[in-house]
């Protein structure tokens, strides 16, 4: 009785485990992707193309910040 106990003890860390590492790289491309952009638009700003314009197909916080900058 005790073993199985154990058994879904460890089965239930391991879908908890599972279920963080999938929210993780989620969480992580929803938040590396833009920022990416967003650098690599500066940079070719910083290179002296002005007219260059920084597209982000998503909607969110930074896309509503990047006309300004």
């Amino acid at each position: 009785m005790q073993a199985a106990f154990v058994v879904i003890g460890m089965g239930g860390i391991g879908v908890i485990l599972l279920l963080a590492s999938v929210f993780t790289k989620r969480m992580n491309r929803l938040v590396t992707e833009p920022l990416d952009e967003l650098l690599q638009g500066a940079g070719r700003i910083r290179d002296g193309n002005l007219n260059e314009e920084i597209a982000y197909g998503r909607r969110g916080r930074i896309r509503e910040g990047l006309p300004d900058f």
